[in-house]
Parts: C-alpha cells; structure tokens; sequence
C-alpha cells in the first residue's frame, strides 16, 4: 500500500480513498464522442443485416446457454462517402458506424470488425457507395429456454443484434439480397439435439419490443438471429420413464405377499419406494434444474404417488386384517389392486396421448419454418440474380397489353420469343417455343402462290373444300389446312373447288417435270462413268 492511501486513509477513510482510486484509474484519452447523421448531414439510414453461423456448441441446460461462432455483416447506403474509391482514403474512425452490440452475449471472446467500401449494390442511375460492417463474433450467449414440455420441447437460440443508435438514426432490417447461412455439420450436440437449417433473422418491430431492454424512454434497433433445435426425447424415454415404469410394476409384487404378514408387505413397499427416489436422485444430473415442473417431472410425481397409494394400503388393509373386524379382507385387497392399476393405466395414457400431441404440434411448427425459410431463400435469391445479371438488372420488357400477331408472322420481334400468346388472345407464364427462322419463298412457290390469288379472285364457285396438306403452295400463301379461310383483315375468302383442282394439277405437273429432269441428269451420269472406265 503506497503512503498516498495510507495517509488518506488517516484523513478521511471513504472519500479519499474512492478519490485516489478514480485518479489512478482514469485513462489519459479523452472520452469518444459519437456525431449522429443529423448532426453529420445525413438521414435516417437502413442497415441490412446477413448472419452466417458457422458452429453452435455447449448448449447448458442447467445454465440454459449456448456458444455460437458466426459473422454477421451490416450492409447500408452512406451518401457521405460519394466520390471516394480508395479505401486508404477512408479513416474508419471518423466515420459512422451503427453501433451494434451483443445484448444476451454472457461472455465475447473475440468481436472483430472490418470496415469496406462498395459499389457493386447502387442501383441503377445511383452513384452512391455501401458500406459493409464485417464482424467476426465467438460468444456464450443467454437464452431462456422453455422446458415445460421437456424432453418433448424444441428450443430457439437467438442472437440478439442492438444499436446504441435509437430509431429516429437507423433502422435493423433483414439483407433481401443475400441468404443467412447455418452450418450443420459442425453442430457437437447431435446426441441430444437435432439441429434444423433454417437461420431466422428478422428485426424487432417498436411494437414488439420489451421496454426493460432499452432502460430509457428512448427505443433502441434489436434484430434477432435464430437458429432452431429439437430435443431428442428417446434418450429420457429409455432411460427415465421405462425404468421408473419397471420399478413401479416391482412394487405391485408385494401385493402377492399374505394380507396378514403386515410387516413384510410395508417393508417390500418402502423397499421399492427408496429404489424409486434413488435412481430419480442419481438422473438428476441429466434433468433441468428449474422453479417450475416439467413433463417429465409430473410423470415421475404421478409414479412415486401410486407408489405411496400402495404403502397406504399394505398399512390400512393389513391392520384391519390382523384386528379381525373385516371378513372379506382379501376381497378388499385385490379391490384396491385394481384401483391402483387403474389409475396407472389412466395416468400413462394420458401421458402418451400428450406425448403424441405435443410431437406433432412440435414437427409441424418446425416444418411451417423450414417451408417458410425455403421460400424466403428462393425470393433472396431471384432478387440476388436480378443485381447481378445486368440483362435482368438494366432491361425489362414492356408488359404485353394487346394479343399479338401469331407465331411465324414477320412482325413478330425475337426478343418477344419468351411470350406465348394464346389464340384467344390471353398471355400465358410458359414461355413460347422460338419461332424457326423463315426464308423467302423461291421463284416456282411465288409463281404459285399469285396464280392461285387471281383465280380466286376470277372465281364465284363456293363449295366444300377437301384438307389441304401441308406443303401447299395455299398453305404457304398463308391459308390454314384445317380451316380453308384466308386469315387476313380485310375479308373472309373461301377457297373454291376450282381453284383447288387447278392447284393440285399444276402441282402434279411440276412433280412430272422434276422427275424428268433427275432421271436425265442420272442418266448422263451413269454415262460419264461408263466412257471414263472405257478410257
């Protein structure tokens, strides 16, 4: 002890000791002062949040903690920064910073920062930059576990994010860009636990939030990260309610001893009873040391109470048995068996219809989650693609108000190929089959296809029409086999038999004449081979 104190001491034995301490434990820096963004010219700021957690350990049931190592990055728009490319130019102190804490953190054995500049998320037309907040976190975390349906009970972990900044700075949102990841395979509780996927991370609305949280009239951003696991009930279901269910079946035995041997019976009752409350003392390391009771712990109140009933009843009917006042003693005996019996069939179905209950309430919440969870990631990850593709990011196409013309028709663009238009005229999700690509029709196929438009026009003969086949020269022109109607705007055209006659004969024509000229050019051929063997 330095004379310093030792003469405060003798001074004054309160106040200047407390004095000298504060002195000798003031720092020589100054306190920091943090400058809001009204203050700095800015405005109100959304932070977005992404969490990665890369292994869950040493969940206490008795301490009800849990370990975590994860990353968390905070991601917001900061208009202040605008210009600035180089990250050396940037002093990180100066800067803002959303102030995030851990609130239920029991004890931080490393909480890195990283600070860095991007502008790869403006939006389109936008110049101004984002900056990510990488922190690298390894904590025991606090969290109140709910074990009133323990070992059937399923368990939240939550992480809970809080600024130092109040709502009227920032605002705690979930990154819509990019997913919150969980790593499985890392997870060192399996034997007890069964770890879900699903990452939750979701803010906690000024409504929702607990006043005892902030301490102040001012309320503070909190976002929870979330990660779900269920219990593995086999192990209690083996280990804790077969065994106290055989040591109660033990404790029927005794009512095979005689009614009058009324020292044997209590004795074997109290025997099983303390075997009972021993293995209930030695599972007690296993079970949750909580005020209230579990489902378990009803379970193993009913068992010692039936047990109980049983020594009741070896002392009530086996001292009225050894007085001689009840005739039918063993009537009465075998009348409470059943009573007992009774009442443990009626306490284990009960059991196993909640046990049954509470699974299935359990699955399918947990399942709800996971579907939830699923789909969210799906949405993240079209938003995602869209910032990254710059064809989806910077062009749209105009939504299709009209029908437009049908497949083939040279006023149809490639770029509408994504559309199907239905011949009724509504749009449909699927996307439409591309078009092949279409030639001019040769010389011979135009010749036709004029003929056969000034013979209809020189025609007035209106009769049945056979099929047409699909390489017709009217089928090119633009009729329909199936439907003999020219589809144009103007009018209706029926095709006449005429016509059609006149059609297939000068088709038969050309098929005699380009047969013709293929056997004559086969036979000049066949001829140059034999003169050139000759030679």
């Amino acid at each position: 002890m330095s004379a310093d104190i030792i003469e405060a001491l003798k001074r004054n034995p309160v106040a200047n000791i407390l004095r000298q301490i504060e002195q000798n434990t003031r720092s020589e820096k100054t306190a920091v002062l943090y400058e809001s963004r009204k203050e700095r010219g800015a405005n109100k700021v959304q932070v977005k949040i992404r969490a990665l957690v890369y292994a869950i350990t040493d969940i206490d049931n008795e301490k009800q903690e849990f370990t975590a190592n994860l990353s968390v990055r905070a991601r917001w728009k900061e208009p202040l920064l605008q210009g600035l490319t180089s990250k050396s130019d940037i002093d990180w102190d100066d800067q803002w910073n959303p102030r995030i804490e851990l609130e239920n953190a029991v004890s931080i054995r490393n909480f890195d920062k990283k600070y860095e500049i991007s502008y790869f998320h403006t939006d389109l037309g936008d110049n101004i930059p984002h900056v990510c907040l990488t922190m690298n976190i390894s904590a025991t975390f606090k969290e109140m576990f709910e074990l009133d349906e323990f070992p059937l009970d399923y368990q939240a972990l939550n992480i809970w994010l809080i600024s130092e900044w109040s709502y009227s700075e920032l605002d705690l949102v979930k990154d819509d860009e990019y997913m919150d990841r969980l790593a499985v395979n890392t997870f060192t509780e399996s034997k007890e636990w069964f770890l879900y996927p699903q990452l939750i991370g979701e803010p906690v609305g000024e409504e929702e939030e607990i006043d005892e949280v902030s301490g102040s009239t001012s309320q503070y951003p909190l976002y929870t990260i979330t990660a779900q696991v269920k219990r593995i009930h086999q192990f209690y279901m083996w280990n804790h309610v077969l065994y106290m269910f055989m040591i109660f079946l033990v404790g029927l035995s005794t009512f095979s001893i005689p009614v009058a041997d009324v020292g044997l019976r209590i004795s074997g009752a109290l025997l099983v009873l303390l075997c009972a409350l021993i293995y209930r003392l030695y599972m007690r390391p296993m079970l949750p040391v909580i005020a209230y009771w579990t489902a378990l712990d009803k379970y193993n109140m009913s068992i010692m109470l039936c047990h109980i009933l049983i020594l009741l009843e070896h002392s009530v009917v086996g001292g009225v048995a050894n007085t001689g006042s009840m005739p039918s003693v063993t009537s009465v005996d075998l009348a409470c068996l059943g009573g007992i019996v009774a009442v443990m069939v009626t306490i284990h179905c009960y059991f196993l219809a909640f046990m049954i209950q509470t699974l299935n309430k359990r699955d399918k919440f947990l399942q709800e989650e996971a579907t939830n969870f699923e789909e969210l990631n799906a949405t993240i990850k079209k938003n995602h693609e869209t910032r990254t593709n710059p064809r989806k990011r910077f062009y749209e196409p105009p939504p299709l108000t009209e029908p437009q013309p049908p497949l083939g028709h040279p006023g149809v663009p490639y770029s509408l190929n994504k559309y199907y238009i239905s011949p009724n005229g509504q749009s449909s999700a699927s996307p439409r089959p591309t078009p092949r690509p279409t030639y001019p029709p040769s010389p011979r196929l135009q010749r036709d296809i004029s003929f056969t438009r000034n013979t209809m026009q020189r025609s007035s003969d209106r009769g049945a029409q056979p099929i047409l086949r699909a390489s017709s020269p009217l089928r090119a022109a633009g009729y329909d086999h199936m439907n003999p109607v020219e589809k144009t705007h103007e009018a209706k055209i029926t095709v006449p038999t005429s016509v059609m006659q006149a059609v297939q004969s000068r088709s038969r024509s050309h098929s005699r004449s380009r047969g013709r000229s293929r056997s004559r050019i086969g036979n000049n051929r066949v001829a140059a081979e034999s003169s050139y063997a000759s030679d």
